[in-house]
């Protein structure tokens, strides 16, 4: 819901309401063997509330809204190594920002590309900033450089099939989960 609200909120003319529910049908079919009740929505959650929030700061300019990355960054490397994909986010955009930035020197070659709202360079060194307090935000968690160094040496793929977070929700499907998903599917 929070994300179709974003998407609408920033094409609300709904010219383009074919493609907008085309590529959200799809968005759900290619996450649906991973979406159920587990500890992984967490990171589905806080990644659209980054996008709330990057989005909030691109239209407004508004600095202020930028600190709640920090208690969600910190929160969310609490919960769940999802974070690395909020963490992606918050640099991509920052490097998507200053490409465009640098589109819009050569403006004259790139006319049918719309530079109208790029960001200037105090906006993206702001928001890169709070992207580097985000991820430092990370460290203070109880495994603080620990919890890098575990991501970074996992390698053992035994669990991902003995551990049912990370098997899909449909690769444990007995009659009564049958039962219960044709009724939700229903």
């Amino acid at each position: 819901i929070l994300l179709v609200k974003l998407i609408f909120s920033h094409y609300p003319d709904n010219k383009n309401l074919f493609f907008i529910i085309l590529f959200l049908l799809f968005g759900a079919l290619a996450s649906s063997p991973h979406l159920g009740v587990r500890i992984q929505e967490i990171t589905l959650l806080n990644l659209v509330i980054t996008l709330h929030i990057i989005y909030y700061y691109d239209k407004h300019k508004n600095y202020k809204v930028l600190f709640w990355l920090l208690p969600l960054f910190y929160f969310w490397a609490n919960a769940h190594a999802g974070f690395l994909s909020g963490i992606f986010i918050l640099f991509f955009w920052s490097g998507a920002k200053l490409f465009e930035l640098v589109l819009k020197k050569y403006e004259n070659v790139f006319y049918f590309i719309d530079l109208s709202q790029t960001a200037k360079l105090k906006e993206i060194v702001v928001f890169t900033a709070f992207s580097f307090l985000s991820l430092v935000a990370t460290f203070f968690t109880p495994y603080s450089f620990e919890l890098f160094k575990y991501i970074k040496s996992y390698s053992n793929t035994y669990y991902m099939s003995h551990i049912a977070e990370w098997l899909p929700v449909y690769s444990q499907l007995e009659p009564w989960r049958f039962v219960y998903y044709s009724l939700v599917l229903i």
